[in-house]
């Protein structure tokens, strides 16, 4: 995700608006920032959680980006206004009953698992709100899981019918992150 989001921002010459939703920790929102050290690009990390949004502060103090890179406690994109420029999102995408099995739901709580039904619900409500928040070029990047391809794709293309809408595999060679590029 880092990696895309780099490769369609480095060439831009204009201010970029940025949010890292479900930032947790906020290590994609801080290596984004960290990599391109200019006020040009500045960014909101929401999360829902109290706890994340702590440790996301003290990381984004430790990389010195508290004057581009902003935690705000937020359901999804409801916090913010438009026109965002690049959204990365990493929201719980594991379906209900696959993630009380998974060993990983021992140690993290199950807010920051569990997807719903299918595991797309969080992202459906996130589309839908990002579909009348986007700048005319933007680009919106989803880590989703490989089950969700086909879902990921059809909804997406029905929010964003004049955008590309693309699957791009991880390197294990499994379909986990959804590219919507408006130009």
């Amino acid at each position: 995700m880092v990696e895309q989001a780099i490769e369609w921002a480095k060439d831009r010459l204009m201010p970029i608006r940025f949010a890292d939703v479900g930032t947790g920790c906020g290590c994609i929102a801080i290596s984004l920032l960290n990599y391109f050290k200019t006020a040009l690009f500045t960014g909101a990390a929401i999360d829902i959680s109290d706890a994340a949004l702590r440790v996301a502060r003290r990381n984004i103090d430790q990389y010195r980006l508290n004057e581009v890179l902003f935690p705000i406690r937020g359901n999804l994109t409801e916090c913010l206004s438009s026109p965002l420029d690049l959204v990365c999102a990493n929201l719980p995408y594991i379906p209900s009953e696959r993630c009380r099995s998974l060993d990983v739901a021992q140690n993290e709580p199950l807010l920051a698992l569990d997807g719903g039904d299918d595991g797309f619900d969080l992202y459906r409500m996130l589309l839908r709100d990002l579909a009348g928040k986007m700048a005319k070029e933007s680009l919106i990047l989803c880590e989703i899981d490989f089950s969700q391809k086909r879902e990921a794709l059809s909804f997406s293309r029905q929010l964003f019918p004049d955008a590309s809408v693309t699957i791009k595999e991880d390197y294990a060679g499994l379909s986990r992150l959804l590219m919507i590029r408006k130009s």
